[in-house]
């Protein structure tokens, strides 16, 4: 008998911060039932949970160690204490974190499914493809939020958070050679989800978030909204699926509440699975 052959799968997770943490759960119902991934490409906490779940850590680990890294007290661990430069966050206290999920000899070589990771250059002012070489420092640059965390020199590049440019990179799954590309977008709807002064309330940051920054985070929120609305009419996606997280988990608020963002992203795996087994030919 021969085997049907499905085409090869792409997964692209977009960046969104703690909303980013939906990833994990949408993987595990992959996972679960079986609904193999070919290739990966994330920005920003998308390239977190992409480059850590495609060198191998298996997803319940990785909730675990979210749990664990984000309760209050280790988030304000992490804020500099020093007069900051180019970011609130202090690099070190950033990379320790990040190597719980990638190690520092990580190499994109080696990684056991295909994946690419998108950054910003300011020198050049272009999006950047980061598929080659080690994964952590790619992976810190593509995480880059500028203010929060400084930015990454990769010489001639200076590189802050692919969401700028490139918050759902479709296009860098179908660069790999994905057949059909599953784009999963955990930002929060601007043009739907009320009064913006409703994403800072039900958390805590490990700082106090004055309203001056809160009016940038949310017009950052508003442009790359729109920019991901244009660069999908350009590159579109096989399916497009946006994860139901609450309206007041934000990039920076609702790291205490990761059960409940993975579960949402849980949630919007299971209700498109009919999709995605049509989409793959899956019966």
């Amino acid at each position: 008998m021969i085997r049907k052959r499905h085409p090869t799968l792409g997964i692209a997770l977009s960046g969104g911060g703690a909303r980013g943490l939906a990833h994990i759960g949408f993987l595990k119902v992959l996972e679960r039932e079986g609904i193999r991934v070919d290739y990966l490409s994330g920005t920003s906490m998308g390239s977190v949970i992409a480059t850590a779940y495609a060198r191998g850590m298996p997803l319940d680990e990785m909730e675990r160690e979210v749990v664990h890294n984000t309760t209050t007290r280790n988030m304000i661990r992490m804020v500099s204490i020093t007069p900051p430069t180019r970011g609130l966050v202090e690099t070190g206290k950033l990379r320790a974190i990040l190597s719980h999920f990638i190690p520092e000899e990580t190499t994109f070589e080696g990684l056991r499914i295909p994946t690419a990771i998108c950054a910003t250059d300011l020198i050049r002012s272009q999006p950047v493809t980061l598929s080659r070489g080690l994964v952590l420092p790619a992976v810190m640059a593509s995480c880059a939020v500028p203010g929060i965390f400084p930015s990454v020199e990769m010489p001639p590049m200076r590189l802050v958070d692919g969401g700028v440019l490139n918050n759902l990179p479709v296009d860098l799954a179908q660069a790999l050679g994905a057949q059909c590309v599953i784009a999963v977008d955990v930002q929060a709807d601007t043009e739907d989800s009320g009064p913006h002064e409703e994403h800072f309330v039900g958390g805590n940051l490990p700082f106090h978030m004055p309203g001056a920054l809160r009016d940038i985070v949310w017009s950052s929120s508003m442009m790359i909204a729109r920019i991901t609305q244009m660069q999908l009419e350009r590159t579109r996606p096989d399916l497009y699926l946006r994860a139901p997280v609450p309206v007041d988990v934000s990039m920076f608020l609702g790291f205490q509440r990761a059960r409940e963002v993975i579960a949402a992203g849980e949630a919007l795996a299971e209700s498109a699975l009919p999709r995605i087994r049509a989409l793959l030919g899956i019966d």
